[in-house]
């Protein structure tokens, strides 16, 4: 099966979403890290969708999410954290540093998109 094909095509292919999230997981390990892409900015139509879905199996994207974590796209993080991260308590405690980095020595730009008061209530979950 080519996995790729699955993916959506753009921000509105819910149908693209549907069929990954019916196949499911395990099947699809191999885009989750292309997946996770889409969630970039949750007033994407497919990123309702996939987050949910992401939420019920973030520990196998823990190396991801980390990385995007120690980047600089802050709407990125900021959905990770509201809608994946806050609902996995493996991931939460995974990802301790990079939560307390956040909390207590964020950057000017994660300061205004206010992910340090985020990376706070989710350390203290």
């Amino acid at each position: 099966m080519d996995l790729k094909g699955l993916l959506p095509k753009d921000k509105h292919d819910i149908q693209a979403v549907e069929r990954c999230i019916s196949i499911g997981f395990p099947k699809i390990i191999q885009i989750l890290p292309e997946l996770l892409t889409w969630i970039q900015d949750m007033n994407w139509p497919v990123a309702k969708l996939l987050a949910p879905f992401l939420s019920t199996i973030a520990d196998h994207l823990e190396t991801e999410i980390r990385t995007i974590l120690q980047g600089g796209d802050e709407t990125w993080k900021y959905s990770l954290m509201t809608e994946i991260i806050v609902n996995s308590s493996q991931l939460r405690a995974n990802l301790n540093d990079e939560l307390l980095r956040l909390a207590e020595k964020p950057t000017e730009s994660e300061q205004i998109e206010k992910l340090d008061l985020i990376a706070m209530d989710i350390l203290r979950k």
